[in-house]
Order: C-alpha cells, then sequence, then structure tokens
C-alpha cells in the first residue's frame, strides 16, 4: 500500500495493489459494501468495497460524488485537522460488467468500540439465569458487574474524547455511532467510515449527532449510567456546550442538559 492517503481514487484493482489475498476475517457484506481483513504489502488491513450498482458507481465516480471520494475527502480532512481518523492508505476500483465497484483500504488498527462493549456486555451477563437478560448496568452490585463497569466506562471514555477533538476540529460526524469507532491496543479510539463527516459544530448538529450515538447505545444494551458517563466525559472535554439528547419522554425541543434518552432506535 501507499505510504500515505492517495489525492484520488486510483484505476488500480485490489489484485494490482497486492489486496486480493485470503478473507481473513469478514466485517460486513450487504447490498452497499463488503469489508474484510486481509494481508498486504505492508502488512494487516481492512478492505471496503462498495457493492451498490457498477453503472451508478461509474457514474458517480465520474462526477466526483461517489461515497469512496468523499470518504477519501473528509479523511484527508480530519487528518489535517488532527483527528484520530484510521488513515486511507490505498484507494481504487474493480471493473465489472455495466460499470466498476470502488474499494478503500486501511490499516488493521484494533476492534470497533461497538464489538468491545458487547464482549463486555456478554461476559457480564455470564452469571445470570439462563434466559435472562439486562442492560449493561454500572450499579450491579457484584465484583464482575464493577470491573465490566469499569472497562466499558473507560472505553465510553475515549469514545468521548475522541468526540470533543472532532467538535472542537471544527466538524460534525452523521453517522458517528460505536461501530464507526475503532479502539486500538492503547486506548485510543479512532474514527472509521467518515463520509459524512461535514465541517459545522451548530448546536442542532451536534446534537443530532450525539442523539444517534445515544440511541444506538441503548439499543446495544449499554445502560443510562453509562451513557450518561459518556455525556460527563464530552462536557468535560469539549469546549464547546454540548447539547444531550432528550430524556425519554420528553416533548420535542427539550432544553439541552437533560439525561441522555434510553429509548432503543437505529442509526
Amino acid at each position: 500500500m501507499d505510504a500515505g492517503p492517495p489525492d484520488a481514487i486510483s484505476k488500480r484493482t485490489l489484485d494490482q495493489a497486492g489486496l486480493s489475498g485470503a478473507v481473513l476475517e469478514q466485517f460486513k457484506a450487504d447490498a452497499r459494501s463488503r469489508v474484510w481483513r486481509t494481508r498486504g504489502p505492508a502488512g494487516l488491513c481492512v478492505v471496503k468495497r462498495f457493492e451498490h450498482a457498477p453503472w451508478r458507481q461509474w457514474l458517480a465516480l465520474v462526477l466526483g460524488v461517489h461515497p469512496a471520494q468523499l470518504e477519501l475527502k473528509w479523511n484527508r480532512r480530519l487528518r489535517g485537522a488532527g483527528v484520530h481518523v484510521v488513515p486511507i492508505m490505498d484507494a481504487g476500483v474493480e471493473p465489472c460488467r455495466g460499470g466498476c465497484r470502488a474499494w478503500l483500504a486501511t490499516p488493521a488498527m484494533g476492534s470497533s468500540l461497538q464489538r468491545r462493549l458487547r464482549a463486555i456486555l456478554q461476559d457480564a451477563r455470564q452469571p445470570a439465569a439462563a434466559g435472562q437478560d439486562r442492560p449493561l448496568d454500572p450499579s450491579a452490585a457484584s465484583a464482575a458487574g464493577s470491573q465490566a463497569q469499569e472497562a466499558a466506562g473507560l472505553l465510553l471514555d475515549a469514545a468521548a474524547m475522541l468526540t470533543a477533538q472532532l467538535i472542537a476540529a471544527g466538524f460534525t460526524f452523521k453517522d458517528l455511532k460505536p461501530s464507526n469507532i475503532l479502539i486500538d491496543d492503547a486506548g485510543q479510539a479512532w474514527l472509521i467510515d467518515v463520509g459524512s463527516v461535514r465541517a459545522r459544530t451548530a448546536p442542532p448538529a451536534i446534537g443530532r449527532m450525539l442523539g444517534v450515538m445515544d440511541r444506538v447505545l441503548a439499543r446495544d444494551g449499554v445502560a443510562a449510567p453509562l451513557r450518561e458517563r459518556f455525556a460527563r466525559t464530552l462536557e468535560q472535554a469539549c469546549p464547546l456546550e454540548v447539547p444531550r439528547p432528550p430524556a425519554p419522554g420528553s416533548a420535542p425541543g427539550s432544553a439541552p442538559g437533560s439525561a441522555p434518552g434510553s429509548a432503543p432506535g437505529s442509526a
């Protein structure tokens, strides 16, 4: 792979880039994209290939509005602003019947926040009776529950510090959610899939971004006290006034400062 981020999508195929080796782990496969880990010339990497209609991809590339082009653009801008984002090291296209499929490659830098929280949540539920299900709650009395709470809290602290860094640099990210945050072995959080980042920090935009994050955390079973910890860490780290998601059952347009909502939702 190249030593730095490319300036544009090249015409190289995965095979020409040395990235057509065995799939070591597949993270996602749907009608929009396929994401997998493989070994490339520079070591382990993650490849994301866009899977929507090849003719639409070709047209979007010609017009300069392909999701891969947007992701590359905002990845460069975030890196230039000092925001921790997993760098795109290579980008190209795979010719196919009727058009092409664009791809991006990044170094393998860690596991997603979503995956790590789910692992902690699963471990914390092990002592529960068969079939019983409960949120990851820091009020759990057991030592295992306390350890799980602290482990999850540290991950959310890292995610909150990353979110504060993003806002302080003048950006919001419509798809800020646990699956789009990686945690490396040192506990540092990194953004991925940043095509929906925009250079704006108006309170409504920040509020919508944080609302998505809170709803996805709630949907994944992270209890309110831990989501509150994320909000507190963000408020302490962020130089701007950060609006919070409205409390459950509150009327639309509730004033910032109410507790994060706990109603599940989709990203």
